[in-house]
């Protein structure tokens, strides 16, 4: 009797096993784990990602689609004066208008910020305003209808951020990106021998205080502050020395590589 009920719970144990691993269950795995994983996760991350940048490129479009205050000027048109496009205005037209594969058919025209503000009458300020803007739309839609009947652009009117880098920084960046590398370095990296950019020395500075500068990628030169009296080496040999002045040929202690 005790081996039937034994081969009983046996049989009932193996049944449920198979209805288990057959789906007929209320909990199977896939209920319980994301099958997805991690490319659903990866596809969310590489949107927010993306997202900003979108919208950074937009940005850029835009400001790159502006004809700007100073791609016009102004001429005599009787009493009163007009606006019309520069030269430059014209060209910047022409460039957007050359666009692969086509054109943008959307064009921002920036509201002027030339217009002289009379704090004696205030109110005349927006209508002035008004008005050159409305004489620079035309000036650009006559252009571009001129130029491409065949695209229909829209001209509109916006105010956007100054965009652009100080003169200086621009040339600072632009002479830095031309020049050879630059660095300093303690003088103890000239010690025992070891050649730094065409420069072998056999002795340091011993107050670990002297700093040398190599520049330039040729002859090497050097420049030593705080470099104490009777140092040797090459810190020793180029004591007093400034940046422009070749390292001496054969200084105590050191050597100049070719």
């Amino acid at each position: 009797m005790n081996k039937i009920k034994a081969r009983m719970l046996m049989a009932g144990l193996i049944t449920a096993g198979a209805a288990g691993l057959s789906g007929c269950c209320d909990y199977c795995y896939h209920d319980l784990v994301d099958p997805c994983y991690p490319q659903r996760y990866i596809c969310q991350a590489r949107t927010q990602v993306y997202a900003p940048l979108a919208t950074q490129a937009a940005n850029g479009l835009v400001l790159e689609q502006t004809v700007w205050n100073h791609h016009f000027t102004t001429v005599k048109d009787g009493e009163k004066t007009k606006a019309v496009l520069s030269p430059m205005g014209k060209a910047h037209l022409d460039y957007l208008m050359r666009r692969r594969p086509v054109p943008i058919p959307e064009v921002f025209v920036q509201t002027a910020q030339d217009v002289p503000f009379d704090p004696e009458k205030p109110e005349q300020f927006a209508a002035q305003r008004a008005e050159l803007d409305s004489q620079r739309v035309k000036a650009v839609s006559d252009y571009l209808a001129a130029v491409r009947p065949d695209v229909p652009f829209k001209v509109t009117v916006h105010d956007p951020h100054p965009v652009g880098l100080h003169g200086n920084e621009v040339n600072n960046a632009v002479m830095h990106m031309h020049q050879t590398s630059q660095g300093a370095m303690p003088s103890e990296s000239f010690g025992d021998g070891v050649p730094i950019n065409g420069i072998t020395g056999t002795g340091a500075d011993p107050t670990g205080r002297g700093l040398i500068s190599v520049q330039g990628a040729g002859a090497p030169r050097l420049n030593i502050n705080n470099t104490p009296a009777g140092a040797t080496g090459t810190a020793g040999a180029a004591a007093g020395t400034n940046v422009g002045q070749p390292v001496p040929q054969g200084g105590s202690g050191g050597t100049q590589q070719p």
